[in-house]
């Protein structure tokens, strides 16, 4: 994955610092945006359920001793940006890389942050252990809004421009929550001939 530019311009220009060219690699700008772009983006996506970039997979067994109450223990997919629900909405606890349930197959519905098995990303990416999908529009919001906060501390050093920075990003996410609980409650109290 390669850093979006067009969104780290807009970051940057919403905390009044210059954009970035094409070729800069090493400006204080661009260092820091690497610095925090990656974890800002795994930290947008465990904000709220966002409705795309879901995926389902059934979970392999983890053979690790089991210390806990649930009789099942599992791996957590690499790719597993944020947990969503078990298929058979089974109550469950994650420590780690493992998931533990009671249910004996476990099929995993989360958001994937696009993380690749190691070796397999290109090495000339950015990032090159991630390779996520399109989100929707307001993910992107949120995100560069949160990554705008994040430059406003370390390139203006106005506490109060950050603050209002990502209060923006949590009324943004505030909403998408709200359109995600819309769009779930649709499908559950809709027609049955919806479901079927």
């Amino acid at each position: 994955m390669n850093i979006d530019r067009q969104l780290a311009n807009r970051a940057l220009s919403a905390v009044g610092e210059p954009q970035l060219h094409e070729t800069d690699t090493t400006s204080k700008s661009f260092l820091l945006v690497k610095k925090f772009y990656l974890p800002t983006m795994l930290e947008s996506l465990e904000m709220v359920p966002w409705t795309s970039g879901k995926k389902r997979k059934k979970l392999e067994k983890d053979l690790s001793e089991n210390y806990t109450d649930y009789s099942g223990a599992f791996k957590l997919p690499i790719d597993c940006g944020k947990i969503i629900e078990l298929k058979d909405k089974s109550y469950y606890i994650v420590e780690g890389k493992t998931l533990y349930t009671d249910s004996s197959e476990a099929v995993l519905l989360y958001i994937t942050n696009g993380k690749l098995p190691e070796g397999t990303g290109n090495v000339d990416d950015d990032f090159p252990d991630y390779d996520p999908p399109e989100y929707e529009a307001m993910f992107y919001q949120a995100f560069e809004l949160r990554l705008a906060s994040k430059l406003a501390l370390e390139l203006s050093g106005k506490p109060e421009l950050h603050k209002m920075l990502l209060q923006e990003a949590a009324m943004i996410e505030e909403a998408a929550y709200r359109n995600t609980k819309t769009l779930s409650a649709g499908k559950k109290k809709g027609n049955s001939w919806w479901i079927d």
